[in-house]
C-alpha cells in the first residue's frame, strides 16, 4: 500500500511541477507587456491548460499522500498485531530451575523437567 501510494505521490508531483511551471512562465511574462505574451491567445490557452494540469496534479499528490498514510498505519498496526499477539502466549516458570517456558510446554526446555499440567 505504501509503495502504490508514493509511486502516485510522485507522479502528482511530477505533473504539478509541469503546470506550475507554465503557470510561472506566463505570469513572469506579463510584466514585459510584450504582444507575443499578453494578447496572444495561444499563450492564455496555455494558462488555462496548465492551471488545469496544476489542479489535477495537485490533487493526484493528495490522493497518493492519504494512500501512503494509509499505508504506513496499516504496516504500523500489522506489525503491533504480531507483537501484541507474541506477548498473549502465556509463560510460566519451570520450578526446579527458574527457565521461562511457554504455558503448553510439558518439559522445560533447559533443564528436561516434567512439568505439570
Amino acid at each position: 500500500m505504501f509503495e502504490i501510494g508514493a509511486i502516485i505521490l510522485a507522479v502528482g508531483a511530477v505533473v504539478s511541477l509541469i503546470g506550475g511551471y507554465g503557470e510561472v512562465s506566463y505570469i513572469q511574462c506579463l510584466p514585459s507587456g510584450g504582444s507575443a505574451c499578453a494578447t496572444n491567445t495561444q499563450y492564455i490557452t496555455v494558462f488555462l491548460a496548465n492551471s488545469e494540469m496544476l489542479s489535477v496534479g495537485l490533487s493526484i499528490v493528495l490522493v497518493g499522500a492519504v494512500i501512503t498514510i494509509g499505508g504506513t498505519i496499516t504496516n504500523y498496526l500489522a506489525k503491533l498485531s504480531d507483537e501484541l499477539k507474541a506477548n498473549m502466549i502465556p509463560t510460566r516458570l519451570c520450578p526446579k530451575c527458574g527457565a521461562q517456558v511457554a504455558g503448553t510446554s510439558k518439559f522445560c526446555q533447559s533443564c528436561g523437567n516434567k512439568l505439570g499440567e
